[in-house]
């Protein structure tokens, strides 16, 4: 993955918006450390909507698992 400071980032904005156009991430650093990345709509978009399904997953897990039946109760796939 590439990397770039925020000095070079603030000089070279477009080359950096064409890189991320590829789908390649960019990872921007500041005092050596990274502090964000850059990627492109459709990486983050498609990031987000994994993230959202891996929340809703937990918590339908949770919902499962704490449901008050007596009966056999599933959480994430397994039987308890």
């Amino acid at each position: 993955m590439m990397s770039l400071t925020i000095e070079q980032l603030q000089t070279n904005f477009d080359q950096a918006i064409d890189f991320v156009k590829t789908s390649k991430p960019l990872t921007i650093t500041q005092d050596g450390q990274p502090m964000t990345m850059l990627l492109s709509f459709k990486e983050g978009s498609e990031l987000l909507r994994l993230r959202h399904v891996v929340r809703l997953e937990g918590y339908f897990c949770y919902a499962v698992k704490e449901s008050p039946t007596g009966c056999v109760r599933a959480v994430c796939g397994r039987q308890e």
